[in-house]
């Protein structure tokens, strides 16, 4: 099976690729300093880059989930569009939130909220590609 390709869904699942793939790796090989040294100072390369590649994902993702949405609507698959704007819309409300508190104690619970968005949105996305004809 696969995702009938549209012009918008190509470029979010190239977003989603490069940015949720890849730099989920980056980030792994360039972790942040103890404590995560949210005032930056002193910050080492590693945790410049973690920081970077970090918020390029959490701003690009949101957007690439919301641009493959759509890309569904375009091709008749309604169910997924609408659960693509949604999760897109909620990841980005969370970015926001993170970025306004980012030296709130939640932090990381904020980061898991998004980082669900993004799970969950592969869940389904993967489950459309399974079965792309249920709840069109």
């Amino acid at each position: 099976h696969h995702f009938k390709a549209s012009k918008w869904s190509r470029i979010g699942f190239y977003g989603i690729g490069i940015f949720y793939g890849v730099a989920t790796i980056v980030v792994s090989i360039f972790p942040c300093d103890s404590g995560c040294n949210r005032e930056l100072i002193n910050p080492s390369t590693s945790q410049l880059i973690h920081n970077l590649t970090g918020l390029l994902t959490y701003i690009i993702v949101p957007s690439s989930i919301v641009l493959t949405g759509f890309g569904a609507r375009s091709i008749g698959y309604n169910s997924f569009s609408v659960q693509s704007f949604a999760l897109g819309s909620i990841g980005f409300f969370f970015v926001v939130v993170l970025i306004t508190y980012t030296y709130s104690d939640y932090v990381g619970l904020l980061q898991r909220t998004v980082e669900s968005t993004f799970i969950l949105w592969i869940v389904l996305c993967a489950l459309k590609v399974k079965n792309p004809k249920a709840s069109r």
